[in-house]
């Protein structure tokens, strides 16, 4: 779904364990903050924005490189394609 391209960078501010899981809090001021529900592609790993912090599952967490990142650790940022080039159409029309 994600081509690859960057579209910003961001910083962990926080990974902190939630039940099974595990949440990052993501300070993204060069991309857009996306809407909660929104995908978002974080270290190459597609993801659901929430109040840009992020859910992930624990084989997620666990099977990516997410699980060696640190608070202050930069990532690459990707918004969910589909949705941009939707948000593009409509402010042109």
């Amino acid at each position: 779904m994600y081509a690859g391209l960057v579209d910003g960078t961001g910083r962990i501010e926080s990974s902190t364990t939630e039940g099974e899981g595990h949440r990052l809090r993501i300070d993204a001021n060069e991309l857009v903050d996306p809407a909660v529900g929104d995908s978002v592609s974080v270290a190459g790993v597609c993801l659901t924005a929430d109040r840009f912090a992020v859910a992930v599952l624990p084989e997620t967490y666990d099977l990516t490189t997410l699980s060696e990142k640190d608070p202050g650790d930069p990532v690459h940022l990707e918004p969910d394609p589909v949705a941009t080039y939707v948000e593009r159409q409509l402010s042109t029309a």
